[in-house]
Order: C-alpha cells, then sequence, then structure tokens
C-alpha cells in the first residue's frame, strides 16, 4: 500500500505543474481578448478582457480557412457556442503546453526504464513533436478544406441551403486534426517497437501490402467526402512513413530481460524517487 501512495505522490508532483500552467491559460483564453496598445510608438498586443476571446477569433479564423461561402453556422443549443469556445480554448492551450506535458511525462516514466530505453525515448521526443505537428497541419490545412467543399457541393446541386452546427464543425475539425497528428506518428511506434526487440523490420517489410490496405480504408473512414481524392492524399503520406519506420530501428535476436520489482526499484531510487519504506525492525 506503501508503495501506491509513493507512486501516486510522485505522479501528483511531476504532473501538477503542468495541470495548473494549462488550466490557467486555458481561462485566459476563453476569457481574454489580444488588443492593440501604443508603447512608443509601437504598437504591442496584450490579452485584455474582451467583447471576443482568443478562443473566439481563432474559431472565426477556422470558420473563414475550411468552410465555403455560403455555409451559415447555427446554435442548436442555448449552451452550445459557449461550449465550443471553452474546448477550442483547451485546444489551443494543450498545443502551447504540450511540450512542458511531455517533457513532464518522460521524467516520470524514465525512472523505470533501462538506460538504453531512456535513450531511446530521449532520441524520439523531438521527432515525434515534429511528425506530430506535421500530421496536424497536414490535416487542417490539405485534408479539410476539400472535404468541406466536396460534401456541401451536394447540397447546391439539389437546390438546399447549407447549415452547420458550430458544435458538430468544432468536434470534427479538431478531432479530425488530431488523428491525423496520431497518425502521422506511425514510424515512431514503429522504431519503438523494433528498438525493444517485440518485432523487427522484415516483418514490417513483408506486410507492407496489408499495411496499405488498412491505410486505404483507415483514410476512407475519416474521409467521408465519396470522391476518393482526399483518401488517397492521406493514405499515401501515410505509406511513405510506414516505409520510414520499417527502416529504422535495431533487430534484435533474444528478447529484452524481464524487470523484477527489486530491479525497478532500485533504478527509481537512483532517479530521486524513493518508493519503498524501510520496514522498522
Amino acid at each position: 500500500m506503501s508503495l501506491l501512495f509513493d507512486e501516486i505522490k510522485a505522479f501528483k508532483n511531476i504532473f501538477v505543474p503542468w495541470i495548473y500552467f494549462f488550466t490557467g491559460l486555458t481561462f485566459m483564453l476563453f476569457g481574454l481578448g489580444i488588443k492593440a496598445v501604443e508603447f512608443f510608438g509601437r504598437k504591442i498586443y496584450l490579452l485584455f478582457p474582451a467583447e471576443r476571446s482568443v478562443a473566439a477569433e481563432a474559431f472565426l479564423k477556422m470558420k473563414e480557412a475550411l468552410v465555403p461561402e455560403g455555409v451559415e453556422f447555427i446554435v442548436t443549443e442555448p449552451v452550445s457556442a459557449f461550449v465550443v469556445q471553452i474546448g477550442v480554448a483547451l485546444a489551443i492551450s494543450f498545443i502551447i503546453t504540450s511540450p512542458f506535458f511531455f517533457y513532464r511525462l518522460m521524467k516520470y516514466i524514465s525512472g523505470a526504464l533501462y538506460k538504453k530505453e531512456r535513450k531511446v525515448l530521449n532520441k524520439i521526443f523531438i521527432p515525434s513533436a515534429f511528425l506530430f505537428s506535421a500530421g496536424a497541419l497536414f490535416g487542417y490545412f490539405a485534408i479539410l478544406p476539400p472535404t468541406f467543399n466536396v460534401l456541401y457541393r451536394y447540397a447546391d446541386n439539389i437546390g438546399a441551403k447549407s447549415f452547420f452546427s458550430v458544435s458538430d464543425f468544432a468536434v470534427f475539425t479538431l478531432g479530425f486534426t488530431l488523428a491525423c497528428g496520431i497518425m502521422f506518428l506511425l514510424p515512431v511506434g514503429m522504431a519503438i517497437l523494433n528498438s525493444i526487440g517485440v518485432t523487427n523490420r522484415d516483418v514490417w517489410r513483408d506486410n507492407w501490402r496489408y499495411a496499405f490496405l488498412i491505410f486505404l480504408v483507415l483514410s476512407a473512414i475519416i474521409t467521408p467526402d465519396g470522391s476518393g481524392i482526399t483518401m488517397i492524399m492521406l493514405s499515401v503520406p501515410l505509406t511513405g512513413l510506414y516505409f520510414v519506420g520499417s527502416t529504422s530501428g535495431i533487430r534484435r535476436d533474444k528478447p529484452m530481460p524481464k524487470r523484477s520489482n527489486s530491479s525497478l526499484e532500485a533504478r527509481r531510487g537512483k532517479s530521486g524517487r524513493k518508493l519503498i519504506k524501510k520496514k522498522k525492525k
């Protein structure tokens, strides 16, 4: 039981600073807006209480960049606009604080890893951040605009007026962007599995046809525009990332040694966390 309490305490010490940072920034983005202030003849943009918050401005920018002209946004419930702005503020806050979050996360789990595993973890931190950002930007700028254009073209063909719920738009846009960022982490996951001996490069190379089929099906599910263009646009880079991941990692013939509780506790003790209390004689 003492081991559990010590682990909870260590978890709290690692993540509470990030939680404070994340929560405070979220409230700032939701309640404050950007205003230009003259300072010695130069304009400086600062956060002040305003009618239109940073989250609201970000939502309008998303609408202008993604949704075709003629589509009207509607609010179907009294709290929809309020919830949407909170969701946008949470998303922006997480993006800004994510490097700090992953740094604390790596610090927490590094105590339970071998030295070689910690080196692997340190090596994948920057590539993971780059790939996630690239995937999110690719989905936002390259996939979402043609998807919306194609889907709303069907409404124009039958003479129907196009409406879009603000909550549906925010959930779909943010969720799709996040999904694309996670999917672009594919080579990182493959490299980790290779490096710890779960699989090897030959397995990935022998099964690339099945992987390509899975990418096509997955892309068709999350890009429901019906044209097939966005499906190909998403499946092609995923296939390229798959081949990149298949060339990485170290081939291992022997499995990693099993971790015993004593060795795990010893390594965590060296990292500055005491996991078991000495029994009183």
